[in-house]
């Protein structure tokens, strides 16, 4: 019986580490982020609006297109990410292009 007991805590705690990672990651990839302010999604770094950057922005799962630092509904095209070309279509990451 001691045995089943110590087993469940060992878990919980485990489960608990786990979840605080996972909690801390999140909050993390908030800080560089989209943000919607009227009609307009800005790209956000450290909290703070960034009109320098242009490029891709993963925002809950799906990757958006920014140019200077305003998501980009009307791009279609290619643009380069860490080495790699990938197609965007209306602002948003086409990942079924094959070229």
């Amino acid at each position: 019986m001691k045995n089943t007991y110590q087993k469940i805590l060992a878990i919980i705690l485990l489960l608990s580490v786990l979840l605080g990672a996972f909690s801390t990651a999140s909050f993390a990839s908030e800080k560089d982020s989209l943000k919607k302010e009227g009609n307009t999604w800005y790209y956000m770094q450290d909290g703070e609006k960034d009109s320098s950057y242009t490029g891709l922005v993963k925002y809950y799962y799906t990757w958006y297109y920014v140019k200077d630092g305003v998501l980009d509904w009307s791009y279609t095209g290619l643009t380069k990410y860490y080495g790699t070309w990938y197609y965007v279509e209306n602002g948003i990451l086409n990942w079924d292009y094959t070229g």
